[in-house]
């Protein structure tokens, strides 16, 4: 006793499986653009914490010298 599949049934599941490929192509493309866009926020936050340090230890440099405390 074997499965009959009908033609038209294994017509459709390759239409719908051709579909989820597209999607899935769909869906890896958006995921690459908010990934590179992730990454590109991400650097402008290391520069501008990165500037936010540097000021921070030229005060703190600034205020030692003030106090007279040597480091």
């Amino acid at each position: 006793m074997g499965i009959i599949i009908k033609r038209e049934n294994i017509t459709k599941i390759e239409r719908k499986h051709k579909e989820l490929i597209e999607e899935s192509k769909k869906i890896i493309e958006y995921t690459k653009k908010l990934n590179k866009e992730l990454l590109e926020k991400s650097e402008q936050i290391r520069i501008e914490n990165e500037k936010i340090q540097a000021e921070a230890e030229e005060i703190f440099r600034e205020f030692r010298e003030k106090m007279g405390i040597e480091v």
